[in-house]
């Protein structure tokens, strides 16, 4: 009779640390899965901002004097 009801206790922490296990992963997966939608969403939010800036629409003069990385006076203007 004793045996069973160990057995019992046993079976039952065993089932709640499955479930526990289980209930940390999906947070870890839903977690990581909002990161990584964030993370392309910031990426496609830059593209965005970057097509505007540098003509966005076709049909736009898409000069990039403004907002180019090489300095006025170089040999490369």
């Amino acid at each position: 009779m004793r045996s069973e009801i160990v057995l019992a206790v046993l079976a039952v922490l065993t089932a709640l640390a499955v479930l526990a296990v289980l209930t940390a992963l999906a947070v870890l997966a839903v977690l990581t899965a909002l990161a990584v939608l964030a993370s392309l969403e910031g990426r496609w939010s830059r593209l965005a901002v970057t097509g505007r800036k540098f003509g966005g629409e076709l049909g736009q003069d898409s000069t990039w004097s403004f907002h180019s990385p090489i300095p006025e006076g170089s040999r490369w203007t």
